[in-house]
């Protein structure tokens, strides 16, 4: 589902290409730091600090995934960048997709599924399930309506 988020921050990664990089925002009061991939260098310019963009969040995970204890508090905590771990409570599972409610204002959308030259272990997460996951956090702009 679409979220508002209001920009502070637009920084490319123009080392590594001219598409990719970081837009650091606030999404509910919360602050985020997320990876986006724009169209092209010119598409960094059509945005600025202030400005209210719609996108979907999500944590596309690169490590192992653990159930926690029931007693566990939800928490999300940034590493560095758009590098985050998670615990929370699983809603719903969809295949490789779940949502999970973690401290966040709104449910985490949570991509489980990893390249399969990565080694790196999921158990079978049911809904209900306490998790700690870490991960990227994504930003797709411009999102279609559900």
């Amino acid at each position: 589902m679409p979220l508002q988020m209001i920009i502070k921050k637009l920084v490319p990664w123009s080392d590594l290409n001219e598409y990719e990089g970081q837009i650091e925002g606030l999404i509910d009061g919360y602050k985020l730091c997320c990876r986006v991939i724009m169209s092209g260098a010119q598409e960094w310019q059509e945005y600025s600090p202030g400005d209210i963009i719609n996108a979907d969040i999500y944590l596309v995970r690169c490590g192992d995934v653990t159930i926690l204890d029931e007693s566990t508090l939800p928490t999300l905590h940034q590493i560095a960048d758009v590098s985050y771990e998670v615990k929370g409570i699983v809603t719903h599972v969809s295949g490789d997709i779940i949502l999970l409610k973690s401290s966040l204002p709104f449910l985490l959308e949570v991509n489980l599924d990893i390249s399969p030259h990565m080694k790196y272990s999921i158990p079978e997460i049911q809904v209900g399930n306490q998790i700690f996951v870490s991960g990227v956090m994504c930003m797709d702009l411009d999102p279609e309506e559900e």
